[in-house]
């Protein structure tokens, strides 16, 4: 092997191997603008860009804190003003 073909073999060996590596990264871009580096998932992003989390189960109640903005809550504030709102011009009506 000349010496020529062992510089194109280790030329092109880097180029593979940064094509491989560029492939299983994430490929989200930062707020510096760069590629992100973590490697990816096999939906193709990073767990810190998209990756496997669906949220949290549905029905999860470890996170009810008050319940007052739940949809609940909401129907009966609303069923109250409703209610005040048509007490009140009754009462003015009269």
């Amino acid at each position: 092997m000349s010496n020529l073909e062992v510089t194109f073999n280790a030329v092109h060996a880097d180029t593979n191997l940064k094509t491989i590596k560029h492939n299983q990264t994430c490929g989200a871009k930062t707020r510096a603008g760069h590629p992100c580096r973590t490697a990816a998932m096999p939906n193709g992003r990073c767990r810190m860009h998209g990756g496997n989390n669906p949220g949290a189960p549905k029905g999860n109640r470890n996170a009810w804190k008050h319940g007052q903005r739940s949809t609940e809550h909401r129907k009966m504030r609303l069923l109250l003003r409703l209610m005040r709102e048509g007490l009140t011009a009754l009462a003015a009506h009269d």
